[in-house]
């Protein structure tokens, strides 16, 4: 029993980790490679001088953010690797810029989970330096900086959060303005809730306020990790992150639990027969596993967990 519960387990694992993607859902249509003159893209100025609306501007706001959910993307559990960005222009090259990922807490931007520190010099806006996201067919985003996280992020359990990047304040001259679909050839439905900034409040401003119903080049890579059974058996894990000791309680006894790297291999697994366990981990390299556990009536609940 113990030999099926490990080989069902590997099998299906394998399946779910492989399911790397870039969200691009809510850019598709917005570009056609690989002349710039199809591109149905642009960036957005204020009236009056008061600069870029997804960019520095006079209003004084942090970061240009999309926000990523059910509706776009993130049907399961899983980590972000990464987070690609199409810069649309900047002037300067001394200020420091962060491209990470910020929590959703009910609709506002919260911690930053992790991020990438760029210096502005390091983003290069020329339209050759330009790269395309494609499904082997057509275009589906672009973009010339890729923030790549030294530790994957765990997507948040509400599976929401916001990608995004800080934008110079132009207090020292220095601006940056990041890429976005166009009116009327490509309209984000979703511009109010999905698409905007992080103020200088710290709330977000969905640029749909403003009847500038755009979204942003901002574009996630994820690996996702599908339960097989979401609802029926739910686990409690802590602490996450785990240094030595990582516990797990079920609401009903379960048979086995497994520890599995992102590359789908099965690191440990062990039989029991209750409906809490505790397992070391303390011989784990830093970064992003997932636990899996098989409950005595069969269902599997899998999510992920940090080991620092």
């Amino acid at each position: 029993m113990k030999k099926l519960l490990l080989s069902i387990g590997v099998v299906l694992t394998s399946v779910a980790l492989n399911a790397q993607t870039t969200i691009t859902n809510h850019f598709e249509g917005a570009v056609a490679a690989p002349s710039p003159a199809n591109w149905n893209i642009g960036s957005y100025t204020w009236t009056g001088g008061n600069g870029y609306v997804s960019g520095t501007n006079s209003y004084n706001d942090k970061a240009v953010l999309q926000k990523f959910d059910a509706s776009y993307g993130i049907t399961s559990s899983g980590v972000i690797n990464s987070v690609k960005v199409c810069a649309a222009s900047k002037k300067g090259s001394t200020s420091q810029i962060t491209v990470g990922i910020w929590e959703n807490n009910a609709g506002v931007p919260g911690a930053l989970l992790g991020s990438v520190l760029y210096t502005l010099a390091d983003i290069d806006t020329a339209v050759a330096s330009i790269q395309f996201i494609t499904d082997g067919v057509s275009a589906k985003g672009i973009y010339n900086i890729d923030a790549v996280f030294t530790t994957p992020i765990a997507i948040p359990a509400n599976m929401s959060f916001y990608a995004g990047i800080t934008i110079p304040n132009g207090d020292n001259g220095d601006t940056l303005a990041i890429m976005t679909t166009t009116m009327p050839g490509y309209v984000f439905a979703d511009a109010t809730t999905h698409a905007g900034v992080l103020t200088s409040t710290n709330t977000f401003d969905g640029f749909g306020n403003y009847d500038v119903d755009v979204a942003n080049a901002i574009f996630p890579n994820v690996t996702l990790v599908a339960s097989l059974n979401e609802n029926a058996v739910s686990a409690k894990v802590y602490p996450n992150p785990a240094s030595d000791d990582l516990t797990i309680e079920l609401n009903t006894n379960a048979t086995s639990v497994s520890i599995i790297g992102m590359d789908g291999k099965v690191i440990s697994t062990e039989s029991i027969n209750s409906n809490a366990v505790t397992v070391n981990v303390s011989a784990l390299v830093a970064g992003v596993y997932v636990y899996e556990i098989v409950a005595e009536n069969g269902e599997v609940v899998r999510n992920t967990f940090v080991k620092k």
